[in-house]
């Protein structure tokens, strides 16, 4: 007979296992001294990066057919003793009812994955519960279950299920992670936390892992060291091959969160160059051009997400946010009211948006009474503040940003409030230090640029009127602030361009920039002159 450690070896070799017991049951380390189904239902490594559904069902599928070939070639017994090869084998005959049940568990999970892949859910479902009737300690079967749980909304199922096939086989990082995606989505973002880390401790590719943990750092406003060093695993997994757009989408979201919105929109568009439909990717596409408020394209992006997921409620709320965002708050509500029964998130947004469609901030301050330093009723009166009590808008600006340091609006509103009160030297030294990370950020830039021209800076000012008319070349008011920057440059022929081009774009709202035409206006016929001589530096 061997001991503990040959037999160990045995069950390698698929030579000692007894269906019915459990991988870790005191009954079976005695007889065999290792794991059940380890040798029966073996799960490959690269198993565990697997991330979608569908996938996950197409790649469940070979291994149980692998099973089913081992069943096939091993005589189904439950052995007692393990020996070596020279050895005599003494064997138990396991009773036909333990190989039948095991062999028809096997054969109603297949079912279900066919059913799976097809989209049929439910019999998916009547047929790996099945499995699990015959087969009780079945860790494959619960996951499924759990996934088809999950899609179906039953997120307290789910969980159930996701923690069952844990206790079964805790090795296995796909359950993990998915519980770890489902405890996010719930909102429970410590106990989501320590169990993707505790995964990816076992496990470091556990490709599933990362974009549930990436969002829990963002949802937490993690510490910038720590979403660095987060970073810095992403991109060492970007660098290998075949790894999904869940991944880029990350790192896309990280970067975005950092102020390196370059990267992150290099990052984006990598992801929906893998896969053009990636929800994550589509949906930080849209975050990262709020985050450049280009609020227009934010919410013509968000409204193509909510028809391609119709029942989204987080696309939903990103598109309120956009809508919002572009003037048009009553849309936003519109959006929100028909989910905000069932989401904290909606109803709470519904609230904000009505506060801060009004002028008045004594709503808001009451509110701040309720929720003493919470930084989006700060971040709102930061902003209802700034022209009525900049001095204020200053400090519930700064509040703000201590409460919530990593969302840049609240620094901007900032400096918004010291160009308010005409500290024109602290707004620049502000939006030059936020330029340095948030270089790609319009608002940012604007005001630099508007705090530059007021300090006679013409030359810098010059540079961020050239950057900005070239991202928005339709903007009117930029030309506006670029001819003048020229001119007193005495680049008078570029002064003239830019007057010329103000002039052709202004004609469309004459009413908002009349006084402004009417410089240009008394300005050209002696800029021309100026031209005509040869007096210009260009």
């Amino acid at each position: 007979m061997l001991d503990a450690n040959k037999c160990r070896a045995r069950v390698q070799r698929g030579r000692c296992w007894q269906p019915r017991l459990s991988f870790d049951s005191p009954k079976l380390r005695s007889r065999c001294g290792g794991p059940l189904l380890k040798s029966i239902l073996l799960i490959p490594a690269f198993f565990s990066s697997e991330r979608t559904l569908r996938t996950t069902v197409r790649m469940i599928k070979p291994v149980l057919f692998f099973a089913i070939a081992l069943f096939a070639a091993v005589p189904f017994s439950s052995p007692v003793f393990c020996q070596d090869e020279d050895e005599e084998e003494f064997t138990q005959t396991a009773p036909s009812s333990v190989q039948d049940d095991v062999e028809k568990a096997v054969a109603a999970f297949n079912a279900g994955q066919d059913a799976h892949a097809e989209g049929d859910l439910s019999k998916a479902m009547e047929n790996y519960l099945e499995a699990l009737r015959l087969l009780p300690e079945f860790p494959e079967a619960e996951y499924q279950i759990g996934t088809i749980h999950q899609s179906r909304g039953n997120l307290k199922d789910a969980e159930e299920s996701f923690r069952r096939a844990i206790s079964l086989r805790p090795a296995w990082t796909l359950p993990s992670s998915a519980l770890g995606s489902l405890l996010v989505r719930k909102g429970e973002f410590a106990e989501a936390k320590m169990v993707l880390l505790n995964t990816l401790e076992r496990d470091g590719n556990c490709i599933p892992c990362y974009p549930p943990l990436t969002e829990v750092y963002l949802q937490t406003d993690e510490e910038p060291e720590i979403l660095r060093k987060h970073l810095q695993r992403l991109t060492i997994l970007t660098s290998k091959s075949r790894i999904p757009a869940s991944i880029w989408a990350a790192k896309a979201a990280v970067e975005r969160s950092i102020g390196e919105i370059t990267a992150a929109k290099e990052s984006v568009s990598r992801a929906l160059s893998l896969d053009p439909e990636s929800t994550p990717a589509l949906s930080e596409q849209i975050e990262i051009l709020l985050a450049l408020k280009d609020f227009e394209a934010a919410a013509a992006k968000a409204g193509r997400l909510v028809e391609k997921e119709p029942e989204s409620v987080p696309a939903k709320i990103q598109l309120a946010r956009a809508e919002h965002a572009a003037g048009r708050s009553q849309n936003a509500i519109s959006i929100l009211e028909p989910i905000s029964a069932g989401s904290d998130a909606a109803s709470g947004m519904i609230a904000m948006i009505k506060l801060d469609m009004g002028s008045d901030p004594g709503p808001l301050i009451e509110l701040l009474k309720e929720k003493p330093g919470d930084p989006a009723v700060l971040g709102k009166l930061c902003s209802v503040t700034r022209k009525s009590d900049p001095e204020s808008s200053l400090q519930y600006c700064l509040s703000a940003s201590e409460a919530e340091p990593t969302n840049i609006d609240h620094a901007i509103g900032y400096g918004a409030a010291l160009l308010q009160l005409k500290r024109y030297a602290d707004a620049a030294n502000l939006f030059s230090r936020l330029k340095e990370n948030f270089g790609d950020n319009y608002t940012v830039r604007v005001n630099f640029a508007f705090a530059l021209f007021q300090l006679e800076r013409f030359d810098l000012a010059r540079e961020e009127y050239l950057w900005i008319t070239e991202r928005q070349p339709e903007l009117a008011a930029g030309h506006y602030f670029l001819a003048i920057a020229n001119d007193r440059l005495e680049r008078y022929t570029e002064a003239l361009s830019s007057y010329q081009r103000f002039l052709k774009l202004a004609a469309k709202d004459k009413e908002q920039f009349a006084d402004e035409i009417s410089r240009v206006e008394l300005r050209l016929p002696i800029l021309e002159r100026q031209v005509d001589s040869g007096k210009r530096r260009n």
